[in-house]
């Protein structure tokens, strides 16, 4: 399945340990979730042009500042509805 992958180079008003996927889900519902909605729209439409439909797997958003300091740090995902998918 396919995702689509949204890079964010912005700094964030936090200590670079603190890119959890908790803190970042909430951040970019925020600050994305505009975007997060069209994105999805868009990619579904997209994907329905083709026969079979192929399936969307959702979205993920990378932190590149927060990559690689802890386990899972830097990287927030969401399902093909925009559900949470930890």
């Amino acid at each position: 399945s396919g995702r689509v992958t949204g890079v964010q180079t912005c700094a964030l008003p936090i200590s670079l340990a603190d890119y959890s996927p908790a803190f970042l889900r909430e951040y970019v519902m925020r600050e994305y979730g505009v975007q997060l909605g069209i994105y999805r729209s868009v990619m579904k439409k997209w994907l329905n042009r083709f026969d079979p439909v192929p399936d969307f797997g959702g979205m993920v958003y990378v932190f590149l500042r927060g990559v690689g300091h802890t386990q899972g740090a830097g990287f927030v995902f969401f399902g093909p509805d925009g559900e949470d998918m930890g």
